[in-house]
């Protein structure tokens, strides 16, 4: 299978939806991948079971602010330098694989393997978009490669060796700050075989088939949006239009909150409580949704998935519920990333249990 540039859109919408509210703005990076692909031609998709189980491969994502991204152009020389990192720590990479299979983590991979002439393995380590570097599948399992490398803009490195007893978030985070609030970021060793049960398989095909379903929702009724969205196990849980925002001046120190006003029902509000993704939806204080699985809030007239700064007062807008891999809905997944993870008192409510009618 091959990723061509008539993918490049689906990508785009797919990643924002996995992104769940957070990831930041592709349209750099669309134009980053549309460029790489115009000049090395399509890029080789390989699932797991393809790659050797001693080849090394390339983990990558982006660390920091990503509206940084807006500002300061992503060069080849960061990339780059990752790569001759990992190189040097075990050798060529046979793959690269992507870390965040949201926003613009699940195109900068894209783009770097297009650049290196190297295939993208067909998979990551969160299935969505997590505001963490202890969010993935890696911490599911209990252990890190033992080397991460951090690389900015101009190519200086930071190099974490033997971090397994420590928060890796806690210690690279400032480090990332410090250099430039944007940075590539890898981690070795990893070979074929470590990926085999580490990794979420298939997730790069997922965000392809999710961004097609998102991009044909448009101009369609609500039975066949509902139709469709069964296609990717998703519902709808809510319509209606913003009637209040309550931002971290009127909450506590790193809480959002915004009011919907249902479109039939003015007297039914649904609230959606996010920080830097969406993480709650309840209705007259009754759970709909929470995170680990996928909270997505699309303009109702556009159906283009809108991040948590995007979301404004008098817009109309449609929330939807998509479920999240299987191992994040696990007891360790829950704890990892569910609720209390983010600091609220409720727990895990899986979205299919909820009483949630649009």
């Amino acid at each position: 299978m091959q990723f061509t540039h008539e993918d490049i859109a689906p990508m785009a919408v797919g990643a924002a939806v996995l992104g769940a509210g957070g990831g930041g703005d592709s349209y750099l990076t669309e134009g980053m991948l549309t460029e790489t692909i115009r000049a090395n031609g399509p890029i080789e998709i390989l699932p797991v079971d393809a790659i050797e189980a001693n080849a090394p491969v390339l983990p990558l994502a982006l660390v920091g602010a990503p509206y940084v991204g807006n500002e300061m152009l992503i060069g080849e020389l960061m990339l780059e330098t990752v790569l001759a990192h990992s190189a040097e720590g075990q050798g060529a990479p046979a793959a690269v694989v992507t870390i965040e299979m949201a926003g613009l983590n699940a195109l900068i991979p894209l783009i770097a393997a297009g650049q290196f002439g190297l295939p993208i393995v067909d998979a990551d380590f969160t299935g969505r978009g997590v505001p963490s570097l202890e969010m993935t599948s890696f911490r599911l399992d209990g252990s890190y490669p033992e080397h991460q490398v951090l690389a900015d803009p101009l190519g200086r490195t930071v190099q974490l060796t033997g971090s397994q007893d420590f928060s890796v978030e806690t210690l690279l985070r400032p480090l990332v700050t410090v250099m430039g609030s944007l940075t590539a970021y890898t981690m070795y060793p990893l070979s074929g075989h470590d990926l085999r049960g580490r990794s979420l398989d298939g997730t790069l095909t997922r965000c392809l088939k999710v961004g097609r379903v998102f991009q044909s929702l448009h101009g369609h009724t609500a039975d066949e949006v509902d139709t469709m969205l069964g296609a990717i196990d998703g519902i709808r849980v809510a319509t209606g239009t913003v009637a209040e925002r309550l931002s971290q001046s009127e909450l506590s120190a790193s809480q959002v909150s915004i009011t919907l006003e249902d479109d039939d029902y003015p007297e039914r509000l649904t609230r959606i409580d996010m920080k830097d993704e969406f993480h709650l939806v309840t209705r007259d204080g009754e759970l709909l949704a929470t995170v680990p699985d996928l909270i997505v809030v699309v303009d109702s007239d556009t159906w283009i998935p809108l991040t948590v700064e995007q979301v404004g007062l008098g817009q109309r807008v449609t929330v939807i519920a998509l479920p999240a891999h299987s191992r994040w809905r696990s007891d360790r997944g829950v704890q990892l990333t569910g609720p209390g993870a983010f600091g609220y008192s409720t727990g895990y409510v899986p979205f299919e249990r909820g009483e949630v009618q649009a």
